[in-house]
């Protein structure tokens, strides 16, 4: 999978996925993304977010916290830093959570 911009932005795929209200999972491991994570990335319905083993970089947007039926949430192996948000505190259905091998720093 790649875009127009060779995957270094996120947000317009993200944004597109607001249209798909049923969709309940979003696997991208290993697709060689890149960009940040956009704060469209907060689609209410999910219920696993898959993204690990990509390039994307920068830090976790406080929306993550808005994903309230996540069970699953995998960032390993990108080049994410800052601090880890406390708004993943909101995940209150989250059973997995990977965060491995970026660069981030802080509690959960």
């Amino acid at each position: 999978m790649t875009s127009h911009d060779h995957n270094t932005n996120l947000d317009p795929f993200f944004t597109a996925l607001r249209n798909c209200t049923d969709l309940l999972e979003v696997e991208l491991a290993g697709m060689d993304l890149g960009g940040r994570l956009p704060t469209s990335i907060a689609q209410p319905n999910l219920l696993h977010l898959q993204l690990q083993e990509n390039h994307i970089f920068g830090s976790i947007p406080p929306a993550v916290g808005n994903l309230s039926r996540l069970m699953d949430l995998n960032l390993k192996s990108n080049l994410l830093d800052g601090t880890i948000p406390a708004d993943l505190g909101n995940l209150v259905q989250l059973n997995y959570l990977y965060l491995n091998n970026n660069l981030l720093s802080g509690t959960i």
